[in-house]
């Protein structure tokens, strides 16, 4: 009885650790799918929400940090934020300076910008290219057009200020033409030295005749 004893214990107490290891593998195998799972969550979010590309070596390495320390998700999330915010900033300035001359080193420095300080500096330098643009073309409508202007081109410094003045001469010299056309109409008609025309002069020789 006793033999018989010990060996349902025994059973018994192999039977829980099996059953302990099965419950272990379940909770590891769980960790493990759940952890896959929120990699895959993360990767999509980075890839489908952001529109980052994973062949990116930057948006590479922030996957394989989550990877490693998935409890800072809120920092990963924030760096993948700003580099979509940055790819976005690299996207209009080089539209904004399409306009502009080629220049490899503006372009070069399009390209490596790394936070917002480098978007406001490239922003300045797009704005005073257009702006030195923008004097020079002013100062030739002047000499071209030779109207009569008080325009201070060196005091001009903002691309806005530069549209406004650009726009105001237009409208000046336009108005010069307009009364020079006039001018010209009126001295046309002071000196019509047209004959009268043939209807007049029978309709004035029939009345003296009769």
């Amino acid at each position: 009885m006793k033999n018989a004893q010990k060996n349902i214990e025994a059973k018994a107490k192999v039977n829980q650790n099996l059953e302990n290891k099965r419950i272990k593998q379940e909770e590891k195998n769980l960790q493990i799918q759940m952890k896959k799972n929120q990699n895959m969550h993360f990767k999509r979010y980075v890839t489908n929400n952001l529109g980052l590309n994973t062949s990116n070596e930057k948006v590479q390495k922030i996957l394989n940090n989550y990877n490693k320390y998935p409890n800072y998700i809120q920092n990963h999330m924030s760096e993948a934020e700003t580099l979509k915010a940055l790819a976005n900033e690299r996207r209009r300035l080089t539209n904004s300076a399409k306009m502009l001359p080629k220049d490899e080193r503006r372009d070069k420095r399009i390209q490596n910008i790394r936070n917002a300080n480098d978007v406001a500096q490239l922003n300045s330098d797009i704005a005073d290219a257009y702006v030195a643009i923008i004097r020079k073309e002013i100062t030739n409508m002047v000499l071209q057009s030779g109207v009569k202007t008080n325009i201070n081109v060196g005091s001009i410094n903002s691309l806005k200020k530069a549209e406004e003045t650009r726009a105001k001469l237009m409208t000046a010299i336009e108005q010069k033409k307009t009364r020079r056309l006039f001018h010209n109409s009126k001295c046309s008609e002071k000196y019509d030295t047209r004959e009268p025309s043939n209807t007049f002069t029978e309709i004035y020789h029939t009345k003296r005749t009769s």
